[in-house]
């Protein structure tokens, strides 16, 4: 077996190459920063867009819930703002984390049953996760999002740059 490098090219220019590859995958700070701005968007448009990561339409509230809201609001999950607004998102140096600090923001995500195993709260996901903490990635635009992540930062690791 041969190898053949470019005319001006060096196995020490190939090592240098793969040990700062290397390297970027101790750091990869910048691509996750826009990863996080990227799942915050995802989460944002899905109380506007009234539907969850994968598309699916939200259940209509129920008149009784209407009635309680204020000024008979029939936007769910938006009656204060309180859910919307909490949502963080934050990177590391390998890491996306998202999430809320609201106590209800599990009920909303996932829904409740009565005793008797009828819905009290259907769920109304907004965030990208399924019940057992895994990324939901299985429609458009949560596997978009997902799929650009992964993108930017295999092109962070090869070349520095953060598509």
């Amino acid at each position: 077996m041969a190898v053949s490098y470019p005319p001006g090219k060096s196995p020490k220019d190939l090592s240098r190459a793969l040990t700062a590859m290397a390297a970027r995958t101790q750091d990869m700070t910048p691509a996750m920063k826009v990863g996080a701005a990227a799942v915050n968007r995802l989460i944002v448009n899905t109380f506007s867009r009234q539907k969850t990561p994968e598309s699916q339409d939200w259940k209509e509230l129920s008149k009784k819930t209407i009635k309680r809201r204020r000024k008979n609001s029939t936007t769910a999950l938006v009656d204060t703002g309180r859910l919307r607004s909490s949502i963080a998102t934050g990177s590391g140096a390998r890491t996306i984390t998202f999430g809320t600090n609201v106590g209800y923001a599990g009920f909303q995500q996932f829904g409740t049953k009565r005793a008797n195993g009828s819905v009290r709260i259907p769920a109304r996901p907004f965030m990208p996760i399924t019940k057992s903490g895994q990324l939901t990635d299985s429609a458009d635009p949560a596997r978009v999002v997902f799929d650009r992540i992964f993108k930017s930062v295999g092109s962070y690791i090869i070349n520095g740059k953060v598509r």
